[in-house]
């Protein structure tokens, strides 16, 4: 949408100001990418993990 149509979510041509629209795009494609880098990492081992010898998650 933002490449496509961008007198759709651009005020003026200007990046930095966003049309109602725009700002819905943006706000999504955040979130959409902090769901994505919250799903991929890996949880990394605790202290607790350490102590009672249990295998590390994955």
């Amino acid at each position: 949408m933002l490449v496509l149509t961008p007198s759709v979510a651009f005020a003026h041509a200007n990046p930095l100001l966003l049309t109602l629209v725009g700002e819905f795009v943006v706000k999504n494609v955040v979130l959409l990418a902090g769901v994505v880098v919250v799903t991929t990492v890996p949880a990394r081992p605790t202290r607790e993990d350490a102590l009672h010898g249990l295998p590390e998650r994955s």
